[in-house]
């Protein structure tokens, strides 16, 4: 018998159950590697957060290298006295005081601090002043123990590897 005589299959209809296995295969397929994306993606957003936390860590190191302490301040010391004093030695970006002797637990430091409410045991406050640059804070640093509204000043850089204890 020849070739021509075989019964030649037109059905080109594929097998039902064949193509439900290969769907669930590539479902699956596709679960994952979407779970893999998924857990690229976290890793990665973990390495952008230590990235970003180191970043933040070098910027406050930095800012520490321009900043002074400056201690032993009357409680009526204001911000323009402190520019005007340290002015001498480069740009000044910012001043706060710290420590502030409030005069009442149940007051804030805050308004403590603007309406001059202190405490009569304690009279003296703290500042952190912040310079543009790091040569700057250290040049000011010639301030300490000078005498200022009848105190000696305390001045030290905060960003300091090691905690200086002499005047």
């Amino acid at each position: 018998s020849s070739e021509e005589d075989l019964p030649i299959s037109t059905s080109t209809q594929p097998n039902k159950s064949e193509d439900q296995s290969k769907l669930q295969s590539l479902k699956k397929q596709q679960q994952v590697e979407k779970k893999q994306k998924i857990e690229k993606e976290k890793e990665q957003s973990v390495v952008d957060k230590e990235i970003k936390e180191e970043e933040k860590l070098a910027e406050k190191k930095e800012k520490d290298q321009r900043t002074i302490f400056v201690g032993n301040l009357p409680t009526k010391t204001k911000k323009k006295n402190l520019k005007s004093l340290f002015a001498e030695f480069g740009k000044i970006e910012s001043v706060r005081f710290r420590s502030v002797p409030v005069a009442s637990p149940s007051l804030p430091k805050k308004v403590s601090f603007i309406t001059k409410q202190f405490s009569e045991n304690l009279d003296d406050v703290h500042a952190y002043i912040v310079f543009s640059e790091r040569k700057e804070a250290e040049a000011a640093l010639k301030m300490n123990g000078v005498e200022f509204m009848n105190r000696h000043l305390r001045v030290d850089i905060t960003g300091s590897d090691k905690k200086r204890l002499d005047p």
